[in-house]
């Protein structure tokens, strides 16, 4: 006996040292189950506030070196042929997979039609590209500015993270619903919270999108020394205008006849009358003498 004491001794504290452990394991564990509903409870208190069930995430920040920047330009470009220069800007802007927002032609009286434009192209090549298109012709104004939505961004991000955990929340809420009136009530909230998970994801697609591609307003005007770009019409046109002419100046002359011959007329017959009164005075002189 007094020999098995010491083995019974060492077995005892084996076993104390593996309940030990169970224990704290068992209780590490418990950290991390998600709380359930009690049935025939209320669901309200749990949906409000989701993010007990959820793991902790930290901010998504961007480096602070790396800075997130909204690139926009303005230029106002003076061309001695504006609609083949519009023509080729229109090709580059394609083959530099950019895309074009706004395109209005304007027509102006006595001069070549004026050009505005909005394109976006890829914020990595706006300088060049903005050098190129002053190249062009002759620059009438240009500016370029930046906005830093550095902060702007990395608040839709966390949100979208903190949104998304929402979600995935509710979401196993909903599946340890034990009755209806608490499933309808973590649907409501669950489709609340979808809903701005919707609009926070797409500020956060749109401001990337923003970020990527540059945006660029061009106004394209006829150079001051140049002159009006020549219209050419085909020979059935031609002949059609030059009959329109013919009938307009034929109109005008039908009209000037009109107003001058009645006082012809009038001066016709105001001649004839005074010839015929010198006449018929010049005869009652001669008979009184």
């Amino acid at each position: 006996m007094k020999a098995f004491r010491p083995f019974a001794k060492k077995m005892w504290l084996v076993g104390l040292g593996v309940t030990v452990v169970c224990l704290g394991g068992l209780w590490l564990a418990t950290r991390h189950v998600t709380p359930t509903l009690f049935s025939g409870g209320s669901a309200s208190s749990a949906a409000a506030s989701p993010q007990s069930t959820s793991p902790t995430h930290s901010s998504v920040q961007t480096s602070p070196n790396a800075r997130l920047t909204e690139v926009s330009a303005t230029l106002t470009l003076e061309a001695i042929r504006v609609m083949p220069v519009e023509h080729t800007i229109t090709q580059e802007i394609s083959h530099e997979h950019g895309y074009i927002t706004q395109l209005h032609v304007f027509s102006v009286p006595h001069s070549q039609d004026h050009v505005a434009m909005s394109f976006r192209i890829p914020e990595t090549i706006v300088s060049p590209f903005t050098a190129h298109l002053e190249s062009l012709g002759h620059t009438v104004s240009f500016s370029r500015t930046g906005v830093d939505v550095t902060r702007q961004y990395n608040t839709l991000n966390l949100q979208t993270v903190t949104l998304t955990d929402e979600v995935n929340a509710y979401r196993q809420l909903f599946r340890k619903a034990t009755n209806m009136k608490d499933m309808l009530q973590i649907q409501q909230a669950l489709t609340k919270v979808e809903t701005q998970l919707q609009a926070t994801t797409q500020q956060k697609t749109l401001l990337t999108h923003n970020v990527q591609y540059a945006s660029v307003q061009l106004t394209l005007i006829p150079h001051t020394s140049a002159p009006p770009h020549p219209t050419r019409y085909g020979f059935l046109k031609a002949m059609a205008l030059s009959l329109r002419q013919m009938g307009r100046l034929a109109n005008l002359t039908v009209m000037v006849l009109g107003w001058i011959t009645p006082w012809l007329l009038f001066l016709l017959i105001a001649g004839l009358a005074g010839r015929y009164l010198r006449r018929f005075w010049a005869a009652h002189q001669t008979t009184k003498s």
